[in-house]
């Protein structure tokens, strides 16, 4: 049997305890900073890491806004370049217009011109040409040479005007529209046309008049002006606007 001495259990428990004794308060505190310092490094990396993300999504963004910025003022200069270059045409175009403004105004005071000759030029013939009265079948008048006279003046009117169709009229035109007529030139039709070129009057007056400064009525049955204002009509409808010219 063993017996137990308390006494050796007490000496050998207040051994132990002198080889493993209590950390003291300094060392806890100690420890306790550490862990605390140690804390704050990380806090302070993940700080710096998330700041640098930061710094370079910026950085993304300022690059990407600066190009944006570089494409809008490209696109800019491009509008603004697109719009000098269509003022740049619309003034050819205008300058263009004006110039055949300017080319037409003075083809026509050169055809004036050359009308206001040729009618001074005829005279006194001229004047009677536009008063005459048609002859009855049975007058001895020297048709023939009359009308090959009036319509050697109507083609000078016609090649002043700048007609370019006289085989058209000579052949087709003036045959049909005045040609069954004793005189032509003094011809009024039904639907007021007047003359070899059966000129309509309700269309042509105020242009004829425009033209040449004359009154339509009075002047119209010359064959010199006449054959002027069909050029004109020639020239602005064409050769469809007479009816025997569409009919053919």
């Amino acid at each position: 049997m063993v017996s137990l001495d308390m006494n050796s259990y007490d000496q050998v428990t207040d051994s132990s305890q002198e080889q493993h004794p209590q950390p003291p308060a300094t060392h806890r505190r100690r420890a306790a900073f550490v862990f605390i310092v140690a804390t704050m490094v990380l806090l302070f990396g993940a700080s710096v890491s998330a700041a640098q993300t930061d710094a370079v999504d910026t950085g993304d963004a300022e690059v990407r806004g600066g190009d944006a910025l570089a494409q809008a003022r490209g696109e800019a200069f491009d509008v603004i370049d697109a719009q000098d270059d269509r003022a740049e045409r619309l003034a050819a175009q205008a300058e263009s217009v004006l110039e055949d403004r300017n080319d037409k105004i003075e083809t026509l005071e050169d055809q004036v011109g050359l009308l206001q000759q040729a009618l001074i030029g005829f005279g006194a013939q001229a004047s009677a040409a536009a008063g005459r009265e048609a002859p009855t079948v049975s007058t001895d008048r020297t048709s023939s040479e009359f009308q090959a006279d009036s319509i050697a003046q109507w083609r000078m009117g016609y090649a002043i005007g700048g007609g370019q169709n006289l085989e058209a009229f000579e052949n087709t035109i003036l045959p049909c529209e005045s040609g069954s007529q004793p005189d032509p030139d003094l011809a009024v039709g039904a639907t007021d046309d007047w003359g070899r070129a059966q000129i309509n009057r309700p269309t042509w007056k105020a242009r004829f008049e425009s033209l040449t400064g004359a009154n339509f009525e009075d002047n119209i049955s010359h064959p010199v002006l006449n054959g002027f204002m069909a050029a004109h009509v020639e020239s602005e409808q064409g050769l469809t606007a007479w009816t025997c010219w569409r009919r053919r």
